[in-house]
């Protein structure tokens, strides 16, 4: 027996035990079978596909085809969506994800425009001491005043 095990095998509080995510034994041994099986699944899916067998055709497809659609519109605009929904070629969810999407970047575009209008106004102060005449003098001189 291990010292940070009990007498039934497992591990004490406190004691150091299998880090998480961490395969056991039989996990190890089953993914390098699968693993071995790589080629040999893949030849029988390639025959299943060729054969026409519906269930390899999905399983193929499933992995090769994005799972959303591409939505193309001509000018990205609310009555673009609101047309689209209204003739059937989006359905409510894409209707709702487009929407939000365009308001999204509606929002970002007007972020842009405040942000490319704003100005940046700098207030330059000097103190000056009365106690120190050089400084005023200085100063004086600097900005041409008298």
């Amino acid at each position: 027996m291990s010292e940070h095990r009990d007498q039934l095998g497992r591990f004490k509080p406190g004691a150091p035990g299998r880090k998480p995510g961490a395969l056991g034994r039989a996990p190890k041994m089953l993914l390098a079978q699968v693993r071995a099986m790589g080629p040999t699944a893949v030849e029988k899916l390639w025959e299943a596909v060729h054969a026409g067998e519906r269930w390899a055709v999905e399983a193929v497809l499933g992995y090769v085809l994005p799972r959303d659609r591409v939505i193309e519109l001509d000018r990205p605009a609310a009555e673009d969506v609101r047309e689209a929904l209204a003739s059937g070629d989006l359905s409510a969810s894409e209707a709702s994800d487009l929407t939000s999407a365009l308001v999204r970047l509606h929002a970002l575009e007007a972020a842009e425009r405040s942000n490319a209008r704003k100005t940046i106004s700098v207030d330059y102060t000097v103190r000056i001491d009365d106690d120190d005449d050089s400084a005023a003098e200085k100063y004086k001189a600097m900005i041409g005043a008298e």
